[in-house]
């Protein structure tokens, strides 16, 4: 019984060896096939990158690559000199050695400066293109700054280019460098207004003059047809907007025009004579 049971057991031990044995000859050649693959990848990868390197090295000392002209677009204030000043790209550089990541960086550090684009035209020539940021006010401080639609600080402004815009008064002490945006509350609420102003009577905004922040009342309004007050308060932007038209609208078919306008009250506006 005992040789039985060996003679058994021998069997199913070769059984199970004949079994696994092929198993392990198709594995090698699987794994010499996906080896072969790799290193035929790795050598496909490598002649790219070295005929891209060659390319490359020989483009960038090709005379048919000399840069010969940068287009400038989207400048308004800025100056076509300011922004080659800012880039430092020169003609007669090679159109692929020049870094346009940091002619980019250094044009972005102009406070008027909101997006700006580099692009290579072949086969001699780069194209900036510039969006400003746009003033929606004038910030009185020693001279009369800008401030745009975001409450980011802008260069003053020559007398010769001044933009025709609400000038913000008493904002207060401020030390906001240009490029920064001012942290003020008042700055802060006034930028409102004219945003909601724009979006809902844009041609609201041209009758106002100047817009006082520093009011106890809240934001004060001074038009320029005859320095009229408007007590315009704080929020309700939606509410007082519409009957602050509709008043101004009145008055030039009236004798006497009103010391100011109160739209601080819900359903009606006060005038004072």
């Amino acid at each position: 019984m005992n040789n039985k049971k060996r003679r058994k057991k021998n069997k199913s031990r070769v059984s199970a060896s004949q079994t696994i044995s092929p198993m392990i000859g198709r594995a090698k050649p699987r794994r010499r096939k996906i080896g072969r693959r790799i290193l035929l990848s790795a050598m496909v990868i490598g002649a790219v990158l070295f005929a891209f390197q060659r390319a490359y090295s020989v483009a960038t000392h090709m005379a048919l690559f000399r840069l010969k002209e940068v287009t400038i677009s989207g400048n308004r204030v800025l100056t076509v000199d300011r922004i080659r000043s800012l880039a430092q790209i020169e003609p007669g550089q090679n159109l692929f050695s020049v870094a346009l990541t940091e002619a980019a960086a250094r044009i972005r550090k102009d406070p008027m400066v909101k997006t700006v684009r580099l692009s290579r035209r072949l086969p001699d020539r780069i194209a900036i293109s510039i969006t400003e940021r746009e003033p929606i006010a004038l910030l009185a401080r020693e001279r009369l700054y800008g401030v745009d639609s975001e409450g980011v600080l802008l260069p003053p402004f020559p007398p010769e280019r001044m933009p025709d815009l609400p000038i913000f008064t008493s904002i207060g002490a401020d030390t906001t460098e240009p490029g920064r945006v001012i942290q003020s509350l008042r700055l802060k609420e006034g930028i409102r207004f004219i945003n909601e102003m724009r979006a809902r009577e844009p041609g609201l905004i041209a009758v106002i003059s100047e817009i006082c922040l520093g009011s106890r009342e809240g934001l004060m309004l001074y038009l320029i047809d005859g320095g009229m007050k408007v007590k315009w308060g704080r929020g309700d932007f939606e509410r007082k907007i519409g009957p602050l038209r509709a008043a101004l609208n009145q008055i030039p078919s009236k004798h006497r025009v009103p010391r100011y306008l109160d739209v601080r009250f819900e359903g009606q506006v006060v005038a004072r004579f």
